[in-house]
C-alpha cells in the first residue's frame, strides 16, 4: 500500500509563509504491511525550524512512535524529543494513545520525561490531550487539553513548586541574581467562538533575588490573580497581594511581613494592537491608599504610555517611616501631616503634579530645627513651570530659639526654585529676612541654595534666656550677604555685620559644613571694633570696665559647637576716648585668668579703700592649638606679660604668668566669673 499526504496536508503546507518542506515519504509494500512510517527532513516556518521529523506505527500491535531531532523557535532549543505510546489505538474514527511517553533530552527547561496521553474521535472531530511532568525545576506540571471543531477549546496548566533559582537559570533576566523560593501557576483558558476566558493564578512564596540596579527582595510571599474575557478586546481585572518578605528599591523599602501591600486594577488588552489599560486602580500600603490608572503599548520603544497616580490625606510620618527611612536612614529630616498628590507621567518622564500638605510639621534629625503647622500647596506642569505656597504656624532652632508665623511663595522652573518675595521669619522680637532666596542646579547631581539675609534688632536679653546664657544686655543686628549653601556646606561670599554692646564684628571668610546635623564645623575670621567695654562687663558680671575694646580672632574653628582653634587677641584700640577705669572686681578676676594676681608696691589692704582704678590700655591673648591656649598680653616682662598697664594715682599694673593654658580649665574660670555673684572683697 501506499501512503501520500491529503489535499489538507497540502493545504497546511502551503500555509506555512515563507516556508520551506522538504519530506521523504518511505513507503512499505502493499502486500502484507505491518509498519506505516512517515518521515520529514526539515520544515522551516516564520520563527520555527523543525529537523529530522519521524512517525512509525506499528499496525501489529499498534506501537506508536514519534521523535523530533531538532526543533528551534527563537531563544527555545530542543533536542531529541521522543513520544512513545506501546498501546496506541487506530481506528476507523479514532486515534488516541492512553499510557504515552513523553521525553526530552535536551531543552531549556533541561531533561524532561513525562507521561503524555491524547484521543481524536473522528466522527465528533473532538480532541483532548493531557501532559503530567513530575520532576519539573524541583515542582511539577500537569496540562490538559480539549477541543473540537463543534466545541469550545479549554486549556488547565497547572506549575506547583518550581524552584525559583532554576526557573532563573533557564530563563535568565539581564542583571539579575536569583535567591532561593518556590513559584506556583495556574491557568485556565477557554475559547468558544469568537469568545475567549483567562483566569491566571501566580503564586510565590519565600522568593528572593538581586539586581545590578538595586531592586532587592527577600522572603517575597503573595499571589497576583488574573482574569480576562472578550472577543478581539479582552476585559477582567487584576488583583496583587503581597503579604510575606521584603522588597528594596534604590527610593523605597516594602516591608510586606508587617504592613502587606495590595493592588488591584481594571483590565482592558487589546492583543491585536499589543496594548494594555489598566483603570480604576487602587494601592494600599502602611496606611496609605493611592488611586492610579496605566496606559502601554508593547510596540513602541517605551511601552509606557501614560501613568496617574493619586492620593488624599496620605499620613506622611507613617510613610515615610515605613517607606523611606529604611532606605535613607541618614536623612535629615522627619515630616508629618498628612499628604495629597496627583501625578501624570508620559513616555517621556513626569508632565504634571499637585500636592497638598495640611496639619504638617518638619524636624530635623538632630533637632536643628522644627516647623509645626505647615500647610501649603504645589502645581508644576512640564514646560509650563509651577509656583509653590507654603505656611507655617510656629518652629524653633535647636530648640531653644523661637520661629514666628511666616510664608513662603515659589515659583518652579525645570531647575531651579525661587521666592517671589523676601521671606519674613520673627526671631524673638526681631525678624530674619531672606531676600532673592533661590535653589538652582535642580537637574544637577548637587543642587545649590542662595540668599541674602538681614536680621533687624534683637534684645540680647530673649537670646540669653533662651540659650541659657549669662543676661546679656543691648540688642544683637546683622548684615549677611552672599549665602551659599551646597553639599551640606554653606559658605558667605561678603563680609557679616553684627551690631552689638554698642559696637560691630565683621564676620569674614565663615565656611560652615553640616549646619543641623551631628557634628557641624563653623570656620571664619571675626574682627570686633568699638565694643562698649562697660556695657560687655556688665553682660557677663565680669566686674565693671570702662573703656573700648577692639579685637581680632583669626582661623577660627569650631566643631559641634565647640572652639578647637583659633587665634584671637583683645586690646584697648589707640586714641580711645572713653574713660578708662577698672573695678576691684574686675581686677581679681583678670588676675585670676592670667594665673598670678596684683602686682604693684601698694598693699592689698591699702587697695581696698578703692572702688575702681585708672587704666591705660590692657589686652589679652590666647592662641588655641590642641587644647592648649597660649597666652600674651600688652607688653612682654621678664616673668610674663602685663594684661593692664596701670595710670594715675592709685597705679595698678596686672600681669599674667602663665604662659600655657589648659582651654578647658579657662572655661570653666569664665563660666564660675560669670555665674559668681557680688564684689569680690580683697585683703
Amino acid at each position: 500500500m501506499s501512503f501520500l499526504p491529503e489535499p489538507r496536508f497540502c493545504a497546511a503546507r502551503r500555509r506555512l509563509r515563507g516556508g520551506l518542506l522538504a519530506a521523504s515519504l518511505l513507503l512499505v509494500p502493499v502486500e502484507g504491511a505491518q509498519q506505516l512510517t512517515f518521515a520529514i527532513a526539515k520544515v522551516i516556518g516564520d520563527g520555527f525550524v523543525a529537523r529530522d521529523l519521524a512517525l512509525s506505527l506499528s499496525l501489529a500491535d499498534g506501537h506508536l512512535r514519534a521523535t523530533l531531532a531538532a526543533l528551534d523557535v527563537g531563544a527555545w532549543h530542543v533536542r531529541d524529543l521522543l513520544l512513545d505510546c506501546p498501546k496506541a489505538r487506530l481506528e476507523e474514527r479514532l486515534l488516541a494513545c492512553d499510557d504515552g511517553v513523553l521525553r526530552l533530552r535536551e531543552s531549556r527547561l533541561g531533561a524532561l520525561r513525562g507521561k503524555l496521553s491524547f484521543r481524536y474521535a473522528g466522527d465528533s472531530r473532538r480532541w483532548r490531550a493531557e501532559l503530567k511532568l513530575p520532576r519539573l525545576a524541583g515542582g511539577r506540571l500537569e496540562a490538559r487539553v480539549d477541543g473540537g471543531s463543534a466545541q469550545p477549546l479549554n486549556a488547565h496548566l497547572h506549575l506547583r513548586g518550581l524552584s525559583a533559582r532554576r526557573l532563573a537559570a533557564w530563563f535568565p533576566l539581564p542583571g539579575t541574581r536569583p535567591g532561593d523560593g518556590r513559584v506556583d501557576l495556574g491557568l485556565d483558558y477557554r475559547q468558544r467562538g469568537p469568545t475567549q476566558a483567562l483566569t491566571l493564578v501566580l503564586g510565590w512564596r519565600g522568593l528572593g533575588f538581586e539586581r545590578d540596579d538595586g531592586l532587592l527582595g527577600e522572603g517575597l510571599g503573595g499571589v497576583m490573580r488574573l482574569r480576562l474575557k472578550g472577543g478581539k478586546q479582552l476585559r477582567g481585572s487584576l488583583r496583587l497581594d503581597l503579604k510575606q518578605g521584603e522588597l528594596l528599591t534604590p527610593w523605597a523599602y516594602i516591608g510586606a511581613t508587617q504592613q502587606p501591600l495590595s493592588a488591584r486594577a481594571e483590565v482592558t488588552l487589546t492583543p491585536a494592537r499589543a496594548r494594555l489599560r489598566l483603570d480604576h486602580g487602587r494601592l494600599e500600603h502602611a496606611g496609605a491608599r493611592l488611586a492610579w490608572e496605566a496606559r502601554f503599548d508593547a510596540r513602541a520603544t517605551r511601552p509606557l504610555r501614560a501613568l496617574h497616580v493619586q492620593g488624599h490625606a496620605l499620613p506622611l510620618e507613617r510613610l515615610f517611616e515605613a517607606v523611606l527611612t529604611p532606605v535613607f536612614p541618614d536623612l535629615p529630616v522627619r515630616p508629618g501631616g498628612r499628604l495629597g498628590f496627583e501625578l501624570d507621567l508620559d513616555a517621556r518622564g513626569p508632565r504634571a503634579l499637585n500636592l497638598r500638605l495640611d496639619d504638617g510639621r518638619l524636624r530635623e534629625a538632630h533637632d536643628g530645627y522644627r516647623l509645626d503647622g505647615l500647610a501649603g500647596v504645589l502645581s508644576w506642569t512640564r514646560g509650563q513651570g509651577g509656583e509653590a505656597d507654603l505656611r507655617w504656624r510656629s518652629g524653633k532652632l535647636y530648640e531653644r530659639v523661637p520661629i514666628g508665623p511666616s510664608r513662603l511663595r515659589l515659583a518652579l522652573t525645570h531647575d531651579a526654585v525661587r521666592a517671589r518675595d523676601s521671606l519674613r521669619v520673627p526671631v524673638f522680637d526681631g525678624e530674619l529676612v531672606l531676600d532673592d532666596l533661590a535653589v538652582t542646579g535642580l537637574d544637577k547631581p548637587v543642587p545649590e541654595i542662595a540668599f541674602d539675609a538681614v536680621l533687624t534688632p534683637i534684645d540680647l536679653r530673649a537670646i540669653s534666656q533662651a540659650l541659657d546664657w549669662p543676661p546679656l544686655n543691648g540688642r544683637l543686628s546683622a548684615v549677611i550677604p552672599g549665602v551659599r549653601l551646597r553639599d551640606g556646606r554653606l559658605e558667605v561670599a561678603g563680609t557679616w555685620l553684627v551690631r552689638a554692646f554698642g559696637g560691630r564684628l565683621l564676620i569674614r571668610h565663615l565656611r560652615l559644613q553640616d549646619p543641623f546635623g551631628a557634628l557641624p564645623v563653623l570656620q571664619a575670621d571675626i574682627e570686633l571694633r568699638g565694643l562698649n567695654l562697660e556695657e560687655l562687663t556688665d553682660t557677663f558680671q565680669f566686674g565693671k570696665i570702662t573703656g573700648t575694646l577692639d579685637g581680632d580672632i583669626r582661623g577660627l574653628r569650631l566643631e559641634g559647637w565647640k572652639p578647637v582653634a583659633f587665634d584671637a587677641w583683645f586690646r584697648t584700640p589707640k586714641n580711645d576716648r572713653r574713660r578708662h577705669r577698672i573695678s576691684q572686681r574686675a581686677v581679681e578676676n583678670l588676675s585670676d585668668l592670667g594665673g598670678a594676681g596684683v602686682s604693684g608696691a601698694l598693699s592689698r589692704s591699702f587697695l581696698r579703700v578703692f572702688e575702681d582704678f585708672g587704666y591705660a590700655r590692657l589686652g589679652i591673648g590666647c592662641r588655641l592649638r590642641h587644647g592648649i591656649c597660649e597666652m600674651r598680653g600688652v607688653e612682654n616682662t621678664p616673668q610674663g606679660y602685663y594684661l593692664v598697664e596701670g595710670a594715675g594715682i592709685p597705679r595698678i599694673d596686672i600681669k599674667g604668668f602663665n604662659r600655657h593654658a589648659d582651654w578647658e580649665l579657662l572655661v570653666r574660670k569664665l563660666v564660675e566669673i560669670s555665674n559668681s555673684g557680688g564684689a569680690p572683697v580683697i585683703q
